[in-house]
């Protein structure tokens, strides 16, 4: 997850998502340099803050950075830091409880 503003947005307060994918069946198992082909989702929503304004530089982060670890204990651990992260910072959490004024979804290669 990310925070920040979308200058290309009116200057909006945004909050993208990001999950991006690898799926390896589609690479040469026999070559030992076969690449898995990348796939990326993004949900891009914004949030009209023009009225109380959301001061990002207050912030400690920009992200909550990347987790490669499989589904299980490890995954669900690093989901309850980015949890943790966000209850910590009042203006995410104020953030994350907006109605977005728009969205966008994309898929996409990579």
């Amino acid at each position: 997850m990310q925070w920040g503003r979308c200058f290309s947005n009116r200057a909006l307060a945004s909050l993208p998502l990001t999950r991006q994918l690898a799926i390896a069946e589609t690479c040469d198992r026999d070559d030992p340099d076969g690449q898995s082909e990348f796939w990326q989702l993004d949900l891009q929503m914004s949030f009209d803050d023009r009225s109380d304004p959301i001061d990002f530089a207050s912030l400690r982060t920009v992200n909550t950075d990347f987790c490669f670890d499989q589904i299980g204990s490890q995954r669900a651990a690093a989901l309850l830091t980015i949890r943790s992260d966000l209850d910590q910072q009042p203006l995410l959490r104020r953030m994350w409880h907006m109605v977005p004024t728009s969205s966008e979804l994309t898929f996409s290669a990579v």
